[in-house]
Formats: C-alpha cells, structure tokens, sequence
C-alpha cells in the first residue's frame, strides 16, 4: 500500500496495519488510522533506528510519543500547549503531566517533552533524522503559518532525513488553498506550495486519492466535514485524513 495516500477503511485489513496495530493495541477509529499510517509510513522508509533522534510536533500526550521511544535514539515530543499559558482547546499539559500520562512502558531517558512553537524549532540545522505530526500542523494557521512551519522542518532535518505527517486532506478542492474554523486542509495546492519553499523535502511518492467502495468510508468518524457534520463543524468542505511523508535532499 502507498504511505501517501488518503484514509480508506479497508487498510485496517492490511498486512501492514495488522501487524502495526497488534503492537500499538491500536482500534479501529480515525486516530487510529492516523498513528498506523505513520508507522507503516516509517516502517516502509526503513526509518526505525534506534541511532535516529526522532522530533514530534503537536504531540499533546498521544500515545505514539512513548510508543516512538521504543524505535529511536531519543524521542523530542513537542508541542506549543505545553507552554502555561498556551492551549490547545481547553487543554494545557506541563511535561511533568505528559511523562506520567503513559499507558505503556517507556524509557524515560529516551524521551524529552519540550514546550516549542513548530514555526520556530529550537534546534540546530541538520540534527535531526525524522519529523513527525499527528493531526496538528493544518490547526497553527493559515497557509504562510504552515508553510513556516516546514521551512523550520527544513532546516533540522538532516540530509536523507524524513518527515511523516498525518492532516486533514481536502476532498472537494484540490486547485486552492481552503480554510474553515481552524483548520486549513491539505490538498495538492498546499503540498505545491510547500514544494516551492521547501525544495529539498520532496514526496516519496505521488498522493493516492482514491479509495475503496467500502462504505465505512462514507461513515462520520471517517468522511467529515459539511456532509455529515453540517453544525459542528460549520464547514464548507467535506475531508478525512490522509497521511505524507517528505524525504530531505
């Protein structure tokens, strides 16, 4: 299966997602999907090192920060909410909170959990060998905030260095860039536009944007957006996830 591509239910069936959620204990909803496709992503890119010094951006206290620390040298978890006065939602988390939220067993000394801005990371150019985001860069803005973003992912990552994101993907449009709320959904203009100003981090591989006919695909938890979530939402576009991944040139 691509690691590009958009959420399609049927991938929950896949040697891969068996495999991965067998040792995540992972279910079957849309975060789910999102934490499989990342580590499937990894996984296939031969990423999992235990001498790579991994970055996660937007973490709050996601599982993947402790399962991660399993694979890497030492586990970065960042997020701006860990900051006092700064939230995410209602949710503000000191990193005192975030190591003592794990569910698993970890090594505490292979993973720092450090109050950063992902449009300012406080780390030295070339340092870092994978960057990782769950869901999180399409809420920090609009376009030049997410396209800052990536120019600092840029910058750290070291050459041949990866990056694996998993966003809100635009199903309606593809040729503009379309904000609703707080969320600036990916589409391919917002991936040409990162090509522009980040030209060393090139997609491993072309979107897939079609899925299956599995109609759990059409369900709320996966298909969202002004079809099925017209109130809540507000919005004016309906998306699902999709996972990306980047390599540094």
């Amino acid at each position: 299966m691509n690691v590009n591509k958009i959420l399609d239910y049927d991938d929950f069936s896949t040697n891969e997602f068996v495999e991965i959620r067998r040792i995540t204990e992972s279910g079957y909803h849309r975060k789910s999907w999102e934490n499989l496709a990342l580590t499937n992503g990894f996984m296939r890119l031969g990423c999992f090192d235990d001498k790579n010094i991994a970055l996660g951006l937007g973490c709050l206290v996601e599982p993947i920060i402790f399962i991660y620390t399993k694979y890497f040298k030492h586990t970065y978890a960042t997020d701006i909410a860990y900051y006092p006065d700064k939230f995410w939602g209602k949710q503000s988390f000191t990193p005192e909170q975030v190591y003592a939220s794990a569910k698993i067993s970890y090594d505490r000394d292979k993973l720092t959990v450090l109050p950063m801005d992902m449009k300012k990371l406080e780390f030295d150019n070339d340092t870092i060998d994978i960057v990782w985001s769950s869901s999180s860069v399409e809420h920090i803005g609009g376009l030049e905030d997410i396209l800052a973003c990536f120019k600092e992912i840029e910058r750290v990552l070291k050459p041949s260095g990866a990056c694996g994101m998993t966003v809100e993907w635009n199903l309606d449009y593809q040729d503009k860039v379309v904000k609703f709320n707080n969320v600036l959904c990916f589409n391919i203009c917002v991936l040409d536009k990162i090509k522009e100003v980040c030209p060393r981090l090139v997609l491993v591989e072309p979107m897939q944007t079609t899925r299956s006919s599995n109609p759990k695909n059409l369900e709320p938890e996966y298909f969202r957006g002004k079809t099925n979530f017209p109130k809540q939402h507000k919005s004016h576009v309906d998306f699902t996830s999709a996972s990306i991944f980047w390599r540094k040139f």
